[in-house]
């Protein structure tokens, strides 16, 4: 079991802030290990670490060619090591890790020698190429995913100091939800209202899901935003409660859900003259791109320039025709993990959107197959025939011949790109839960490419997935 959250700083002074907050939740023996590029900044925080622990200012220096340094104080240590030049087990048995291991340890590059660690450890990813922030992922495994909370505090601090400072009295605050991204998410309870706090330390993210609520909010039910302290990094939104579709699904209702979500597409279809990006050639084939660099990586499988570029010349081919279906405001993350249903509403405002923030100019029919081929549950054939046609009865001055033809074009191309990304997900971002979703997208990827008009795409994609 492991639990993560992501922490922005903008600067060495709020490193060094989180540093200290960090540590005091740590209780002796603890095992760190710390992941990051070259010159990403980790043995400046394992420093900020050590000499926080032992309240005291330590020289702390780079153990790559010592491999370990030792600090000791107080009849406490901790074994700093850098396993950047290790390439044996043998070798890394030779550094007294037995030893270690009873006393706190910090690892930089921990990656290939990781398997040989204890569960009980804390993971720190730092990336340093964060939009000139850093950003700081942590996982939690074993016994330390109890400290969640607690590392979220200094946050909360934060959003507390300033909804005193906005005359809130008497109020409740407590952590909802992370996503992957720095945005956090906290429950907000004052009189008889119970809200949610959106924060977030990138403002061009808060200012893009204002500016996408103020274009959907008219016709499809969003969450409106109650205070806008954009200044301050934080939205209090509508609490649109626990009825998540995943969760209210039930066989007798799946099919009258389902179709007040295609409802939902229609509406959103309907809005015009939205100056948003637009879904462009490239964009689609970068995304699709994402299947070649990590799926065939996780496989353990490597292919050419030559064949990613003939596959790409095809393929862009193909995607042309996507221009050809009106293109619309796109959701781009339309599944059921982002629908809500709100039983006192009328019509399609039943459905409420969140989580679209990302949205685009593309064609009709991506949010369809993001919702009747979902990569995270099974969707059945009938249930999807039966939403797809209900879309084009709702929809009915569209081609059909190019919709389906587009409706499977797309689905392999995104099929693509989500295989790519969960296996991104699982090996650089260490979330392995995303793997048990592979057979299910592999499956629909195969459905798709069946169709003769996919003849030659197949040849490429298809003895990559079967089987495998």
């Amino acid at each position: 079991m492991c639990s993560e959250l992501n922490i922005i700083v903008k600067n060495l002074s709020e490193t060094q802030s989180f540093a200290k907050s960090f540590v005091k939740i740590l209780s002796y023996p603890f095992f760190i290990c710390l992941n990051g590029e070259i010159g990403a900044g980790k043995t400046t925080f394992a420093a900020m670490v050590i000499n926080e622990f032992f309240k005291k200012k330590i020289k702390v220096l780079s153990p790559t060619f010592p491999i370990v340094q030792i600090y000791d104080f107080k009849k406490k240590k901790i074994w700093h090591y850098d396993l950047y030049r290790i390439e044996s087990v043998n070798e890394f048995h030779n550094l007294d890790f037995n030893i270690a291991i009873n006393d706190s340890v910090i690892v930089e590059w921990p990656k290939i020698f990781e398997d040989l660690f204890p569960k009980n450890r804390i993971e720190i990813f730092i990336n340093d190429n964060f939009d000139d922030k850093r950003q700081i992922k942590i996982k939690l495994s074993g016994n330390y995913t109890k400290i969640k909370k607690k590392i979220m505090e200094p946050i909360k601090t934060k959003i507390e100091k300033t909804l005193k400072l906005k005359k809130f009295k008497d109020f409740n605050l407590s952590f909802l939800a992370g996503d992957a991204s720095d945005r956090k998410y906290f429950e907000l309870f004052y009189g008889k209202n119970k809200e949610v706090v959106m924060y977030d330390m990138d403002k061009s993210n808060l200012k893009s899901f204002i500016k996408i609520t103020n274009i959907l909010k008219n016709d499809v039910s969003v969450p409106s935003i109650i205070k806008n302290y954009e200044k301050e990094n934080l939205l209090i939104l509508e609490n649109f409660g626990p009825q998540k579709y995943g969760v209210v699904l039930q066989k007798e209702t799946k099919s009258k859900l389902y179709k007040l979500a295609v409802e939902a597409i229609i509406n959103i279809q309907k809005i015009k003259n939205v100056n948003l990006p637009e879904y462009s050639i490239k964009k689609f084939l970068d995304e699709s791109n994402l299947f070649f660099k990590w799926y065939l990586a996780f496989i353990e499988k490597k292919k050419g320039r030559d064949f990613i570029s003939e596959f790409n010349f095809i393929f862009s081919s193909l995607l042309e025709y996507l221009k050809e279906l009106p293109q619309v405001l796109v959701h781009r993350d339309y599944h059921i993990d982002n629908l809500f249903y709100l039983p006192k509403r009328k019509g399609a405002l039943k459905c409420g959107l969140i989580d679209y923030q990302d949205a685009i100019i593309g064609p009709c029919v991506y949010d369809l197959v993001s919702l009747t081929q979902d990569a995270r549950i099974d969707v059945s054939r009938n249930l999807e025939s039966t939403l797809v046609n209900y879309y084009l009865s709702l929809n009915l001055k569209i081609n059909q011949k190019l919709f389906f033809y587009c409706y499977n074009l797309l689905a392999i191309q995104r099929h693509m790109k989500v295989l790519g990304i969960f296996c991104r997900l699982s090996m650089r971002d260490k979330k392995p839960q995303y793997i048990k979703h592979l057979p299910r997208v592999k499956k629909l990827l195969c459905r798709n490419l069946k169709n003769n008009e996919f003849k030659k795409l197949s040849l490429f994609i298809t003895p990559l997935i079967e089987n495998v």
